[in-house]
């Protein structure tokens, strides 16, 4: 490169270049080198890395920086770590003799430091994050049978961290409170193969009777290195009891029946999940000619779901609902009968109509390979109603008929973030599959939830209005709500609102967050709300039906706040509003004295129904006044904040 008037002597020159396959570009996109002085010839300086060595992970958060320049530290000399530039004068290096050290003044972020010096490079990787444990089977405080039990936990380590040591997974058992021994992968009973663990208490020679209670302390550790403030190491403890066959299980007993019709329906399979959860292996059955089923269950919470193998109806979940984040509980204890009669589950039927095709694929994630037993529906873009819905094989695969049309594909599972097709996790910004014959490959990749743990809870309810304003928002159910890192917008944990509309995180670690809620048929809370957790935090969800102003008479005449809700509010409220003519459209708050506390929202909308959100910070209790303007109309109305 041939600069203007000469490069200066001895200058280091840094900078971004577009060269896909030179040598010379780092892992940064950065290009070094350095221009001689020609009339003194240069030091050949080496760098050695001292603390941390290359390759290396540390859990320290403050992990220091040391090496040495020889024959001599030269007054030029500058470190440049993860693209920004260090240079003796700053506090963060240090110097004596020929040893440098560098000082971080802010605490590490995970993952990958590429540092440079003198055109050498060192890179170490940084995990403060111990591996993730949650059980799969049983659930804490369950009721299950002493034969089989495998019990089973996910284990795993982000792709990005140092990795699981496998060699420091213990598994330590107490019966009835005594100690029953501790187990490694390597013991009889124990298997792991990432990223789940299996422990089978009877081959490991652990005899279990009804009445029994077990409890599993499980620990996992990572490879940082014990020099380098490590390993990062996670202990989670399960408890379950084992079900004596004549007194603790319970039979779940209903009929299946044609909706329109109210005929039996032999044939259907009817099966168990984990109430917001998945599907249960084994716990299903087959309807006979008069449409019944009895599925043994053992305490716990439930729902179940109907599916028709020669996909004539479409699937019913408990109480009629046609998607399983919406279906009702069925709660069991030691109270309960031991046959539970259950109410009918109406199916409705696929036809008449068009000739129906299949939207088949398989669901995996990158490092797992197939899911098993995850659940996908297909929803018409036409009307957002489920249009059917499936169960993943053991191979990943699934296969969903729908007539033609255009169909948002959502693939869910316990342990994974749910996810539409082609990646999007809001169904207002999924991509869609056109259907006018058999469609093939729709494969939907899902991420492992793998949350940082933490003493953070955040806790609170969804509503949902019905799209009239006149009506107070009720709970909504189902609805999913996700906490996404405020600083790339990725998910880091997740759950589902229960009947009640309530949701809770808890675990979580100190940090910064968005908050998402998601729900077919329903406007997501955006402007995404900043949540910094530390604690326990409250924060309801307010979610606005969409339901275009074309469907309403008067359009023209549209216009006003239809609910400032909940109210009154301790942390966001959510701002629901018509107008029914094309126009810039600002929202703001106000104190009761009338002073202007915040332009909330200001933009050019078109007809329509929306939904703000207003997250304050930094104001006291008290009433306020949300005001809502366009096209020269203006209206007002009260709000509380109690903090």
């Amino acid at each position: 490169y041939h600069y203007p008037g000469g490069w200066p002597d001895a200058a280091e020159v840094h900078g971004n270049w577009a060269i896909a396959n030179c040598d010379s570009v780092y892992a940064d996109g950065m290009v070094y080198f350095h221009v001689a002085d020609d009339s003194v010839p240069p030091p050949d300086f080496e760098v050695t890395w001292l603390i941390p060595p290359d390759f290396v992970w540390s859990g320290c958060e403050d992990q220091e920086i040391v090496f040495l320049v020889e024959p001599y530290v030269p007054d030029t000399l500058t470190v440049i770590i993860n693209g920004v530039l260090y240079g003796l004068a700053d506090p963060e290096l240090s110097v004596s003799g020929d040893t440098v050290t560098f000082m971080p003044s802010m605490v590490w972020v995970e993952g990958i430091v590429n540092v440079y010096v003198l055109g050498e490079h060192l890179s170490f990787g940084i995990d403060l994050t111990p591996p993730y444990i949650a059980p799969i089977y049983p659930t804490d405080g369950a009721t299950v049978p002493a034969d089989p039990l495998v019990v089973r936990f996910n284990i795993h380590e982000p792709i990005t961290a140092s990795g699981l040591d496998e060699e420091s997974i213990d598994i330590a058992v107490f019966v009835n409170g005594s100690s029953a021994g501790t187990y490694g992968t390597s013991d009889p009973g124990v298997g792991y193969i990432e990223p789940e663990l299996e422990f089978e208490p009877s081959t490991a020679g652990i005899t279990l009777e009804a009445g029994d209670t077990v409890q599993l302390i499980v620990a996992a550790s990572d490879l940082v290195e014990t020099e380098y403030c490590g390993p990062n190491t996670r202990i989670e403890d399960l408890r379950f009891y084992i079900a004596d066959p004549d007194s603790d299980r319970h039979y779940l007993s209903g009929f299946v029946v044609d909706s329109a019709t109210g005929a039996p329906l032999e044939g259907i399979f009817v099966h168990v999940f984990n109430y917001l959860g998945g599907i249960i292996p084994d716990l299903m059955d087959t309807t006979g000619a008069d449409g019944s089923y009895s599925i043994g269950v053992y305490n716990g919470i439930y729902t179940l779901g109907a599916f028709d193998p020669l996909f004539d109806y479409r699937p019913t979940f408990f109480h009629d609902r046609a998607d399983l984040l919406e279906a009702d509980p069925i709660f069991v204890d030691a109270s309960s009968p031991s046959i539970i009669s259950l109410d009918t589950l109406h199916m409705p039927e696929m036809g008449p109509g068009p000739t129906l095709y299949s939207i088949s694929g398989t669901i995996t994630e990158e490092d797992d390979g197939p899911i098993d037993a995850a659940y996908i529906i297909a929803i018409s873009s036409e009307d957002e109603d489920i249009e059917d819905a499936a169960i993943s094989n053991p191979s990943g695969d699934y296969d969903i008929k729908v007539s033609p049309g255009d169909y948002y594909v959502l693939a869910f599972h316990e342990n994974y973030f749910p996810e539409f097709y082609e990646g999007s996790i809001d169904w207002s910004s999924a991509d869609t599959i056109h259907v006018t014959a058999d469609v093939t490959g729709v494969d939907i990749d899902l991420n492992l939830m793998d949350p940082a743990g933490g003493d953070g809870e955040l806790f609170g309810y969804v509503y949902g209005d019905s799209g009239s304003r006149y009506l107070v928002p009720e709970p909504l159910r189902g609805t999913r709500v996700y906490l996404l890192d405020a600083s790339d917008m990725t998910p880091v944990a997740f759950t589902v609102s229960r009947y009640d509309g309530s949701y809770h995180f808890e675990d979580i670690a100190e940090g910064t967050y968005l908050l998402l809620a998601d729900k077919i048929n329903y406007l997501h809370t955006t402007p995404y709300c900043e949540v910094i957790l530390d604690t326990t935090l409250i924060m309801d969800i307010n979610m606005l039906k969409t339901t275009p102003v074309a469907e309403t008479p008067h359009k023209s005449e549209s216009f006003g706040l239809e609910t400032v809700a909940p109210n009154p509010f301790n942390s966001a409220c959510g701002i629901s509003y018509t107008i029914g003519t094309p126009g810039k459209v600002v929202i703001e708050a106000y104190d009761i004295t009338g002073h202007k506390i915040e332009v909330i929202d200001e933009r050019n909308l078109s007809p329509g129904r929306y939904l703000t959100v207003w997250c304050p910070d930094d104001i006291s209790s008290g009433v306020y006044l949300i005001k809502l303007t366009c096209n020269g109309r203006s209206q007002t109305a009260r709000t509380l904040l109690i903090k």
